[in-house]
Formats: C-alpha cells, sequence, structure tokens
C-alpha cells in the first residue's frame, strides 16, 4: 500500500513536539479482529518521554528511512524507521513503518503497527491519521496469512509457544496474523517440550492451521515389574573342629 505522502509526511512533521506514546505490541498475540473497521481498544499505555539527544537521533534515523523509501531501498528503510520508533515511539512514524512493513511483504507485521497507529491517532484524536490508518488495516487484512492453533480436550495446561514467544489463551482462541515465512509451534508441559511443528506461510491469504493433541498420560510403574533379586545368602561360619589342622 502507498500512503498519501503528502498527508502523512505533513502529519509527522507537525508531530515531531512530545506526544503520547504507546508500547509495543506483543509479537506473538492475535493480530486485530478481521473486520471491515479498525478495532477499536484501550487508549494506549504513556511511556516515558525520551531525552533530547534520543529525540534528535529519532527525527534523524526518520529523515534517513523516507528518504530510502523514496529510493525503493524499502528494507533499508524499515530499518530505520524501525531505529526511529524505538528511540520515540510517535503516530506518524508508526504509519511510515507499517506502510514501509506492508511493502516489504510483512502484512501481519504492518497489520500490528497499524493498528497502534490508529489507536495513538485516536488517543490523539488525529483524524487525518486515523483514516490512514484504518485504510491501511484493511489493505494488510487483505494480504495478511492466518495461523490457527487448535489444543485437543485435555491439553489446555500445556504451554503453548509461537516462534518462541508464549501465547495467551485469548491469541490461541482466534486465527493468529502472519508474515510469510516459517514458524514453529511448541507445546510444553512440565518444562518438556512434548509437540513441536513448524508451518511455512506464503503470505496473500494462505492460512495454515495446526492441531496440538493433548499431552500422553503419565504412567505408573507396573505393578507386574519383577522384584529385584535378592543376593544368595552366605554360608554360615567355619566351626572349629572344621578349621584345617
Amino acid at each position: 500500500m502507498v500512503l498519501a505522502a503528502g498527508l502523512l509526511l505533513a502529519s509527522t512533521a507537525r508531530a515531531q513536539a512530545p506526544s503520547p506514546t504507546a508500547k509495543a505490541p506483543p509479537t506473538a498475540t492475535a493480530a486485530p479482529t478481521a473486520t471491515s473497521a479498525p478495532t477499536a481498544t484501550s487508549a494506549p499505555a504513556a511511556t516515558p518521554e525520551p531525552s533530547a539527544e534520543d529525540t534528535q537521533l529519532a527525527n534523524l534515523r526518520f529523515q534517513e528511512g523516507k528518504a530510502l523509501l523514496e529510493q525503493g531501498a524499502v528494507k533499508e528503510a524499515c530499518e530505520k524507521l524501525e531505529q526511529s520508533l524505538t528511540l520515540h515511539r510517535r503516530g506518524g512514524t508508526l504509519l511510515n513503518l507499517a506502510s514501509c512493513r506492508q511493502r516489504e511483504g510483512r502484512a501481519a507485521t504492518a497489520l500490528r503497527l497499524f493498528q497502534e497507529a490508529y489507536d495513538v491517532a485516536r488517543a490523539e484524536a488525529r483524524d487525518d491519521r486515523m483514516q490512514i490508518a484504518a485504510q491501511g488495516l484493511k489493505d494488510a487484512r487483505a494480504a495478511v496469512a492466518w495461523l490457527v492453533i487448535t489444543v485437543a480436550p485435555g491439553g489446555s495446561s500445556q504451554v503453548i509457544e509461537l516462534d518462541g514467544a508464549p501465547l495467551s489463551p485469548e491469541a490461541i482462541a482466534a486465527p493468529i496474523a502472519v508474515d510469510p515465512g516459517p514458524h514453529t509451534v511448541i507445546a510444553r508441559s512440565g518444562g518438556a517440550s512434548v509437540f513441536e511443528r513448524t508451518v511455512t506461510s506464503t503470505g496473500a491469504a494462505d492460512r495454515r492451521v495446526i492441531e496440538i493433541p493433548a499431552p500422553a498420560p503419565k504412567t505408573s510403574p507396573s505393578s507386574t515389574a519383577q522384584a529385584p533379586t535378592s543376593a544368595p545368602a552366605l554360608p554360615p561360619p567355619s566351626s572349629e573342629s572344621d578349621a584345617p589342622s
């Protein structure tokens, strides 16, 4: 998706002053629901304002990323915008990074970023950015790949991980947006891995299903197990009359 550059970049330029920021969303949770309208979530939590030095460096990385994106160097542009967002989490940077990830083919990552950008714009009463984020959400949902994880009855006590990150029960209950490439699901019980499977998502509305079986019941030692063999009895000590003369 190509954003309306004039509107977005002008909006970003006005946002260099400190503004309410939001924490990065977890990487292994359910993505925003696949509805036609953006998901209305709670207001983003405020984080400590960055230092003046970090803000200046964030602005520099943002300008570098924007220039690289205009040159078509999408991967390098996304890296610069990611660095800028890490230094100072702002709505304009979120929108530009979301658009960059979308162009990179990482629709699931773009979906999460657009959702966060929408939440920040809503908290800041920025209708222009809300419209851009809403369109981005619509485009990302049309291209995202989905992973569905089902757990057999009796397996709810297992800890389920996706690509090394634990999943909450709420995340497992809904389809999970994933980027193209391999994804590994591991189920752990008692700290030990009892199930592992890797699937490769091709993107473009691909949908993969992983079914996790219930852990095998623990077996108790058999009652018919053979008792340990006792050591042979020693002969009684010899009497004096039996001693050699």
